[in-house]
């Protein structure tokens, strides 16, 4: 398994990887109304979309993807902040390193560009596993979109700005 930079040839099978996550394990924590409207924002086109402003990394099997990790600088926020967008894992690969690594690569790329924050608006599902890769909430319950805002500090003094 590598982690590469997205292809527009990844569009239709990382849409398939992200619809089934939703349908598969998303679909656990969320009514099916809500799962139904995410479908729609995340097919190939939409992928495509998301390449025109997003960084998206791929975590690849040979030449087939099996999971997505979108990053977006901050929309509002001061510079140096970023967003983790969009981080799915094809089902057969969960608990087998893919996450992981596509944060890592993730956060790498983060700091490469003087980033010193990202934020994740994570699922139900997912927040343990950002909770063990150090993110950390903002909030003791979800938002009104069902989120947990978890946040990261990187670079020399993180954990000082973490405790804040």
């Amino acid at each position: 398994m590598q982690i590469v930079g997205y292809q527009e040839k990844y569009a239709e099978k990382l849409s398939e990887i992200v619809i089934r996550n939703l349908v598969e394990v998303n679909s656990r924590d969320y009514p099916t109304r809500e799962i139904r409207r995410l479908i729609l924002g995340f097919g190939p086109e939409q992928i495509r979309n998301f390449a025109q402003k997003r960084e998206i990394f791929v975590a690849a099997e040979g030449d087939e993807p099996i999971g997505i990790l979108t990053i977006e600088p901050s929309w509002n926020g001061p510079k140096g902040e970023y967003y983790f967008l969009t981080i799915f894992v094809q089902p057969e690969y969960h608990r087998k390193g893919v996450g992981r690594a596509l944060i890592a690569a993730g956060e790498a790329y983060v700091r490469a560009n003087g980033g010193v924050k990202i934020t994740i608006p994570s699922s139900i599902t997912s927040h343990a596993f950002y909770h063990k890769m150090g993110y950390a909430y903002t909030s003791e319950q979800p938002d009104g979109e069902g989120h947990y805002i978890m946040e990261k500090y990187l670079g020399p003094g993180s954990e000082e700005e973490a405790a804040r």
